[in-house]
């Protein structure tokens, strides 16, 4: 019975997100027409504000789902540090920035959780060490294991969290400086990590880079 109401649950969020992305779709497409008219210039900043909230609605959307889809996968035994070693590739050339990224990982990193949810927690935080680093810039990675439990940490030299911001995240708050960010990246991440009995939090000084630090058990409690 259980199984059978995650899948409804699965299929409603399914139908949800595409029942409201195709007029999010034929809205922007509206909104760009209305600005190609615009020949003035009157209502730009209106048509622009329009677009990033439309942009952020869509961006939640895809987020939404994708939360759904991995809770439905079943936890396995997996390496940590090959899944991590699997997202970095995934962020590597980008373009217009120099990222070195320094690994020390201790191999194997054994766990057993549900991968498609990991490989979001890790792909959130790096995507957001990118892009807070302008131009050069370096994310150091570290995993390692002690006895039950795994630490690991995702350190930055990029922007940087702003104070209040900060603190706002690490009790829980959807927050974002993103034009298009939604802010419920982090909050996934978070309640992921829970879920394993672990604990997730960010450090950071404005200016001077952000590190996120996990601390897991090497088994999810069922």
């Amino acid at each position: 019975m259980e199984k059978e109401q995650q899948i409804t649950m699965e299929m409603i969020a399914a139908t949800l997100v595409h029942e409201v992305k195709n007029p999010l779709a034929l809205l922007e497409a509206h909104v760009d027409f209305m600005a190609l008219c615009d020949e003035e210039k009157k209502f730009q900043k209106n048509y622009t504000s329009m677009k990033s909230e439309i942009k952020k609605t869509a961006a939640l959307l895809t987020q939404f789902i994708n939360f759904f889809q991995a809770t439905e996968e079943s936890d396995e035994a997996l390496d940590l540090a090959g899944l991590i070693e699997r997202v970095v590739g995934d962020y590597e050339n980008i373009p217009g920035k120099n990222i070195i990224v320094r690994k020390n990982l201790e191999r194997p990193l054994p766990f057993f959780g549900n991968r498609r949810m990991f490989e979001i927690v890790f792909s959130n935080i790096i995507k957001n060490s990118v892009e807070a680093i302008d131009g050069n810039g370096v994310i150091e990675i570290s995993a390692s294991s002690d006895g039950g439990r795994i630490e690991l940490t995702f350190s930055d030299n990029g922007r940087g969290i702003p104070a209040l911001m900060l603190e706002r995240l690490n009790a829980g708050a959807s927050e974002t400086s993103k034009l298009n960010g939604t802010g419920l990246g982090t909050k996934i991440c978070r309640r992921a990590v829970a879920d394993c009995g672990g604990t997730y939090s960010l450090e950071s000084v404005e200016g001077s880079g952000a590190t996120v630090r996990i601390n897991l058990l090497t088994k999810c409690p069922v």
